[in-house]
């Protein structure tokens, strides 16, 4: 358990995704922790002082890394309360509490049967505990840091002691299938870390976006820049900015995210949302855009903009002014009987840094964007 902290300032994050559903929300709080154990050097008591404390510059943990089946994986950092490691002394830290438990995007392969794991911890000093879960990557996980990071759910499982060592090692011997292994390390002195890493153990299966062939040849062809994407239900395509990633690809929905524009824990990045909400049962394309704005309890907001438009060939509603942070570009429109719909956030003038890129990524997907199952 932690101990009582003495002052506690805290950082709000804005991250262009934060409006999302089933996004993680981190908090960070600037912290005095304890004074270190009496095993530490006894350090002279700091003067008081009257102005706020700055951002200790060194506060995030080093990352860890996994050597399983003779390949290596850095780990992604989740939650966390770490000592300023620039001056241990002082007792500064920060503290980010973090929804699930983030892994690198892409999973380290490796071969089926068992398989020895070590994680090369950061600090010379042996861990005061250490605790490994490993469990099925099931359901979506949530893209975060410009769709470098995914959020998965917790582990409901029990945790796999592991030994007090700078190198610790476990013996695995898991299914073929995709796996999150959450890794828990405390150092009294420093603080306690989550890390976490994606492992594909035995050959992936198929998705339907990479199962099919060729794509149609009514889908563009991506240019130097740019990058295709096929819907997994073979409904459209598109292409997109080649620095941009896919996430949270569903059966009806992808977010298309630019690449994060600071150093934050949650930076700033333009986001490109396209879901497939349902049949459309015989409305016409008005009557869908009043539901849908009755539906997100904005239907009298007074600075929504209802724009006509096109996409994909059909007629379609852009919606500006939508009440909500961050601020959205949106567009409803309808084909086969199918209701379409796109969201582009952050769409503000005060989101200066992803406009670039919010523009880019709407360019060239709208202009792009093709339906391919009939009328």
């Amino acid at each position: 358990m932690r101990q009582t902290w003495l002052i506690l300032i805290v950082i709000g994050l804005l991250c262009a995704a934060c409006g999302a559903a089933g996004e993680p929300s981190p908090t960070a709080t600037l912290v005095v922790l304890p004074t270190p154990p009496a095993t530490r050097p006894p350090t002279a008591s700091p003067p008081p002082v009257d102005t706020p404390l700055p951002a200790p510059s060194n506060t995030r943990p080093p990352t860890a890394e996994l050597t399983l089946g003779g390949l290596r994986q850095t780990s992604a950092i989740g939650t966390y309360c770490w000592r300023n490691l620039d001056d241990v002394a002082a007792g500064v830290g920060l503290c980010l509490d973090v929804f699930g438990i983030l892994t690198p995007r892409e999973p380290l392969a490796v071969p089926s049967g068992p398989l020895t794991a070590q994680f090369a911890l950061p600090l010379a000093e042996p861990p005061t505990s250490a605790a490994l879960w490993v469990y099925p990557a099931a359901g979506e996980p949530s893209a975060v840091a410009g769709g470098e990071t995914l959020a998965w759910p917790p582990p409901a499982t029990d945790s796999i002691p592991l030994p007090l060592e700078v190198s610790p090692t476990v013996e695995l011997n898991l299914a073929d299938g995709v796996y999150v292994l959450a890794l828990f390390v405390q150092w009294q002195s420093v603080g306690d870390v989550m890390y976490g890493y994606l492992v594909q153990v035995g050959d992936p299966q198929p998705t339907p976006q990479s199962a099919g062939a060729e794509p149609p040849a009514t889908c563009p062809a991506a240019g130097a820049d740019e990058t295709l994407y096929l819907d997994p239900a073979g409904r459209f395509c598109l292409l997109y900015p080649a620095r941009f990633r896919t996430g949270d690809v569903t059966a009806d929905r992808v977010n298309l995210s630019g690449p994060p524009l600071d150093a934050s824990v949650e930076p700033v990045f333009a986001l490109l949302t396209i879901e497939v909400l349902g049949p459309s049962d015989g409305r016409a394309l008005a009557a869908v855009v009043d539901s849908y704005l009755a539906g997100a309890a904005v239907a009298g907001a007074p600075m929504v903009d209802r724009q006509p438009a096109q996409w994909g060939g059909e007629p379609a509603e852009l919606l500006s002014g939508l009440p909500g942070l961050p601020p959205s570009r949106q567009l409803i429109v309808i084909h086969a009987a199918t209701v379409y719909h796109v969201a582009l956030l952050p769409y503000d003038v005060t989101a200066l840094p992803a406009l670039p890129d919010v523009e880019d990524v709407w360019a060239v997907v709208s202009q792009s964007f093709t339906f391919l199952n009939p009328p």
